[in-house]
């Protein structure tokens, strides 16, 4: 619930990813991806780089659309997840260089 904080963040629950764009302007303690100190995760730059390589390789091959009426429901557990998935169509965009 740290990345959903009222008392860190300005509008906490919308989706914002330009909040991140600056980390030094981030409180050092107010973004734990994964974790921090002695229990920092030890595959969290393996876990970045996986997945911005996934999802370059999804977005150069398919244009993805949400479904109406399907919206995600953040719940939180352990970790923030979306209540029965991320509903979504994926249409095959034309290769540019055939």
């Amino acid at each position: 619930m740290l990345h959903r904080n009222h008392l860190l963040w300005n509008d906490p629950d919308a989706f914002k990813p330009e909040r991140f764009a600056d980390p030094k302007a981030i409180d050092r303690f107010a973004y734990l991806p994964f974790s921090a100190g002695s229990r920092v995760c030890i595959g969290a730059s393996f876990a970045i780089q996986e997945a911005v390589i996934i999802l370059a390789t999804l977005l150069s091959h398919f244009e993805f659309t949400a479904i109406s009426g399907r919206d995600p429901k953040p719940v939180m557990i352990l970790t923030l997840r979306a209540e029965g998935g991320v509903w979504l169509t994926a249409k095959p965009v034309m290769d540019r260089f055939d």
